[in-house]
């Protein structure tokens, strides 16, 4: 779990789990817009799948409210959903690296439907909404149609 307070080699270590190639999988948890979240290569299989709970947006500050302000009407984009999407999908590009490799990105909050936010992700993603209970079959159905 990526914590506030991790030095470099805790860093080091934290990514050392997953480029050993451990078979048994491994989680780990990391904060959008973190050191993890956006600048780590795992490529092929250490790294195939990731959750993003929530669409991410920063906290308010004197700074966005200020651009905010200053780029009505459109402020909101600015300061806050846009950034908030470019982390989404930059922590999304830990998992495809290169042609070959195959993942699953689970984005978990209804906000991602809604059309302020859906317009930020890739075209080239495929899209499914999911109820929580039909996940588990979508995974193995994805894993399993090689």
């Amino acid at each position: 779990m990526q914590r506030r307070d991790m030095d470099d080699a805790q860093r080091q270590a934290f990514i050392a789990q997953f480029e050993a190639g451990v078979t048994a999988g491994i989680v780990g948890f990391i904060v959008l817009g973190g050191v993890f979240a956006e600048s780590v290569d795992l490529p092929g299989e250490r790294l195939v799948g990731m959750v993003v709970v929530g669409v991410g947006l920063p906290p308010p500050s004197l700074e966005r409210r200020a651009l905010e302000s200053s780029l009505a009407p459109l402020g909101r984009i600015a300061a806050y959903e846009q950034p908030a999407m470019t982390r989404v999908v930059q922590a999304a590009g830990r998992i495809i690296r290169s042609a070959s490799d195959r993942g699953v990105l689970c984005l978990v909050d209804d906000r991602f439907l809604q059309p302020d936010y859906a317009r930020y992700l890739p075209s080239h993603w495929q899209v499914t909404a999911l109820r929580a209970d039909q996940v588990e079959a979508a995974l193995y159905a994805f894993w399993n149609n090689r």
